[in-house]
């Protein structure tokens, strides 16, 4: 029947059989000739030796409007690309080769050395520099890589939605989202409770737009993924006057503040550290957040499981709050050991 069929609009293949692999790509580069709009391979899934290849045909269909490609299959990039109606992109735990790969609209030059391809331990893993998407007509573009890539660079005008697994810092985009970001960011102002991890901090470290002032904001929790990240604590505690909770974890940290945020007066009155391992900025940041918190009540500590660091300051930290008390936090098993004698020595230099 298939055969017999002139066009066919859309096509599926999942499986996780190796044996049917020759038989995909046979499947596939016919489609590819059916006038097909929508393409969605899955196959090849796990770490066998003998993967899946895809026909790099794939990349040459002027029809296609929504491509899939996910699993463990193998596919080395043509050196020319033409996708001028695609608008959906998917690609996950995609295997390929090459030390820069682009996917265009038209005709692109790839510097694709046959070298490039390492047989590594399971499951194989190819290296990739830097990958380029130019599609003029792709709106939706989902990227989850298996390899790891210094660059992605997006020059896709069209693009709506987005959705990348790998630090954001080395995506180069001229689709605009850090002004999307801050417009939803601007018409958030009203918010109660608000919670920034790393991908929405890295956004609004890089980005030359000026935050909104939260007045009704009462809680808030960062975790930041990048060290650097923590910059911007002094500035969202600006932008949060009437702020009352304040959590952070402290996964990574490098912080210096330099003024007195105008909640500290006021209204910050709860303030949980997490993941705190003693070591020097972490302790530079409870002595300013003591220090300039006038009216805080408690502050509450939870350490790592892993121990705490021994590279404790001497120095006193003074607490502008009298009433605030110093509570610890942790589970049963590091008491003994972390957190009842941590508590002690911090509670000595506290005054």
């Amino acid at each position: 029947m298939l055969w017999e069929s002139y066009s066919v609009s859309e096509f599926r293949l999942h499986s996780q059989n190796i044996s049917t692999s020759y038989l995909a790509s046979v499947w596939i580069s016919f489609m590819l000739w059916r006038d097909i709009q929508v393409l969605d391979i899955a196959i090849g899934l796990g770490e066998n030796e003998n993967s899946a290849v895809l026909p790099s045909e794939i990349f040459w269909c002027k029809t296609l409007v929504v491509l899939k490609l996910c699993g463990g299959a193998l596919v080395k990039f043509p050196n020319i690309f033409c996708l001028p109606k695609l608008k959906v992109l998917h690609i996950e735990l995609l295997k390929v080769g090459g030390s820069d790969t682009s996917l265009r609209d038209g005709q692109g030059r790839v510097v694709d050395p046959e070298d490039a391809w390492t047989n590594a331990v399971r499951p194989r893993i190819y290296k990739v520099g830097s990958v380029e998407i130019s599609i003029p007509s792709l709106e939706k573009l989902i990227w989850r890589p298996f390899w790891g890539m210094d660059k992605v660079v997006l020059n896709t005008p069209n693009l709506q939605v987005l959705e990348y697994d790998d630090s954001y810092s080395k995506v180069q985009s001229t689709c605009g989202f850090k002004s999307l970001l801050f417009s939803f960011i601007s018409k958030m102002c009203n918010v109660k409770f608000l919670r920034l991890s790393g991908a929405s901090l890295e956004v609004l470290f890089r980005s030359p737009h000026s935050l909104p002032e939260f007045h009704n904001l009462r809680r808030m929790e960062l975790k930041a993924s990048r060290d650097y990240q923590w910059q911007l604590l002094e500035i969202l505690l600006h932008c949060a006057p009437n702020l009352e909770v304040l959590i952070c974890d402290l996964t990574a940290l490098d912080y210096g503040a330099q003024e007195k945020p105008v909640c500290f007066a006021k209204h910050l009155r709860e303030i949980e550290i997490r993941n705190f391992s003693g070591h020097k900025l972490e302790f530079e940041l409870v002595g300013y957040l003591l220090q300039q918190a006038a009216v805080l009540d408690v502050m509450s500590m939870s350490p790592l499981e892993h121990g705490m660091s021994k590279g404790w300051p001497p120095k006193k930290l003074l607490k502008c709050s009298k009433n605030c008390n110093i509570v610890f936090k942790g589970k049963t098993s590091l008491a003994n050991k972390w957190i009842n004698p941590f508590h002690c020595f911090l509670q000595s230099l506290i005054c």
